[in-house]
């Protein structure tokens, strides 16, 4: 795991995304999943950015399963800072 690399490679992905380089995009987001952090918060964001692309690309079902890992991933992340709120009072 290197969740800065990860970060810095999304960003790249996401600023290709834009420039509509949707191939070059998918192989930086490809890279930066490899990387990922399960328990960063950054990682909710990532999976949704990656899902968005891969759904200009017509690729349904693997823009879903992104979708649903950003959705699993938000609902963690929501629950450890409830959790860690909680218990600081």
């Amino acid at each position: 795991m290197n969740q800065e690399k990860a970060k810095m490679l999304a960003g790249i992905g996401f600023k290709l995304l834009n420039e509509n380089k949707l191939v070059e995009s998918e192989s930086k987001y490809q890279e930066a999943i490899t990387l990922l952090d399960p328990e960063h918060w950054a990682t909710t964001d990532i999976h949704a950015e990656f899902g968005m692309l891969l759904n200009k690309l017509s690729k349904k079902n693997e823009a879903l399963e992104q979708y649903k890992l950003a959705l699993n991933q938000g609902v963690r992340t929501l629950e450890i800072f409830c959790l860690t709120e909680v218990t600081q009072y």
